[in-house]
């Protein structure tokens, strides 16, 4: 697939006579209580005197959410562009821990105007198939950050600080269903302009922080220096020319799997190419079969040395 970017990040005359205060206004809008989701962002350790955990909560929007915001404020003027997915190794304790970070670039843009944003994802040892799933998360945080930039779901970055009753489930947390009741109640009031009560499921410790009207600012119309061209936009944000097919991820996925197992054996294991998985996205399918190959070779190699090892210890 080709592009021709020679008219990326040109506004037509139409494009420039847009009432932008009008548009900025709609986009941030507050969402409705309902439609704000939140997470648990640390788990307690303990119950507290009352017998009931409480952890940190943080609110966000839904992807599907911004799309809608976007098809009802600007119907068909807008479009999104993606990079080419970007993986590297976090290493948080260790070798045996390693998680794989996929990262990419969405590219916003809103009649003709650009606004672009970083999104990632985690991936475990143990979700080292789970590609699919981690596509779909990773251009869902890629798109909601570049659509913040336009005010989308801004407000709830001004939500106070707070603690909620939190439920075990499985290996963490979950929120209580009355630690939601009182979140969708505290989401009207702060909508409604009203002073927050006391909530049983909830700690507030900051306040809710008003935002600027768009009547108390002077509001610059956008000039052909604030458009984002491709030369402004580093170029692994670039749109997607040759996408990775599903066969290409599943053997880059077998390619982490088999270093994992190496590593495992023998932590010592460096390879030039590992742990910077960068290099991995870029291979041709024939490079990353014969790299798998060696791999191949070097586990092999080491389970015949620990199968040895055992029978003369």
């Amino acid at each position: 697939m080709s592009s021709d970017y020679s008219d990326y990040g040109k506004a037509s005359d139409k494009e420039k006579s847009v009432n932008w205060k009008d548009i900025l206004e709609k986009l941030a809008h507050p969402f409705k209580a309902e439609q704000i989701e939140w997470k648990v962002q640390s788990n307690p350790k303990d119950p507290e005197k009352d017998n009931r955990y409480w952890g940190f909560i943080v609110p966000y929007i839904d992807a599907r959410d911004v799309i809608e915001r976007l098809n009802l404020v600007v119907p068909g003027n807008w479009k999104e562009e993606y990079s080419k997915p970007i993986f590297s190794l976090s290493d948080y304790l260790g070798n045996n821990n390693d998680n794989i970070v996929m990262t990419l670039a969405c590219t916003l843009t809103i009649y003709g105007y650009s606004h672009f944003d970083y999104g990632t994802h985690t991936i475990g040892r143990k979700d080292t198939y789970s590609f699919g799933n981690a596509d779909k998360a990773v251009i869902s945080d890629a798109l909601k950050r570049a659509a913040l930039k336009f005010g989308i779901g801004m407000h709830i970055y001004r939500y106070p600080k707070l603690q909620g009753v939190v439920v075990s489930s499985g290996k963490g947390f979950r929120i209580a269903d009355e630690t939601k009741k009182d979140l969708i109640e505290m989401s009207n009031m702060i909508q409604a302009g009203k002073d927050l009560s006391r909530f049983k499921s909830l700690r507030i410790f900051t306040d809710y922080q008003e935002s600027a009207s768009l009547d108390d600012l002077e509001l610059q119309q956008p000039t052909n220096k604030t458009l984002a061209n491709t030369d402004q936009i580093p170029l692994s944000t670039k749109p997607i020319i040759n996408e990775q097919t599903q066969e290409h991820k599943k053997v880059m996925a077998r390619i982490v799997q088999v270093y994992y197992g190496i590593t495992s054996m023998n932590p010592d294991f460096k390879h030039p190419k590992l742990p910077n998985l960068e290099a991995l996205s870029v291979m041709t399918m024939d490079e990353l079969k014969e790299f798998g190959n060696e791999l191949n070779a070097t586990s092999k190699t080491l389970k015949e040395k620990r199968a040895l090892d055992t029978l003369t210890a």
